[in-house]
């Protein structure tokens, strides 16, 4: 009896490291699988290349929002290398449309000064108007309560960015 156990003891450890052995050959034949026939299509020659208007939907794609009805036609008049160069020097895209909608914006062409100076944060308008005593009696209430953590609401006429501090 002792010899048979130990018999099959010995068969089911060598059953169970010859499975082992099968499946991980199996695993590593499966991994490099695909790469195989890819190797093979590359040496016979059978990649396959996308074509022009498909490189450029993937530039649209990447670079982009995607295409847009008459952006394949625009690339492939522009050419594909001057549209990518375009794309990584917006400042150099003209773009006169959108030029004349803000020309008269003059808060474009203000420095940081001279938009604080000309739109002061509500804060700093309350304590303008504080210091030259200019601050209206129902501003200075609901202000007051505002700091106190009063439940009185703001008249109904203040706008409510005086009211933040």
């Amino acid at each position: 009896m002792n010899i048979f156990s130990n018999n099959s003891t010995f068969c089911s450890r060598l059953a169970c490291r010859t499975a082992a052995v099968i499946s991980g050959f199996s695993l590593i034949v499966c991994m490099f699988a695909p790469s195989l026939s890819l190797g093979q299509q590359k040496a016979s020659g059978q990649t396959r290349r996308l074509t022009d208007d498909q490189r450029i939907v993937h530039v649209l794609n990447r670079l982009g929002f995607g295409a847009r009805p008459g952006d394949v036609a625009r690339v492939k008049a522009m050419g594909l290398d001057n549209y990518i160069n375009q794309q990584l020097n917006p400042d150099k895209i003209p773009d006169a449309l959108a030029e004349s909608k803000v020309k008269d914006l003059a808060s474009l062409n203000m420095t940081t000064a001279e938009l604080y100076e000309k739109f002061p944060q509500p804060g700093q308008l309350l304590k303008q108007l504080q210091a030259r005593g200019a601050l209206p009696s129902d501003l200075a209430t609901a202000r007051d309560n505002r700091v106190k953590g009063g439940g009185e609401a703001a008249p109904a006429s203040m706008p409510k960015m005086l009211i933040t501090t």
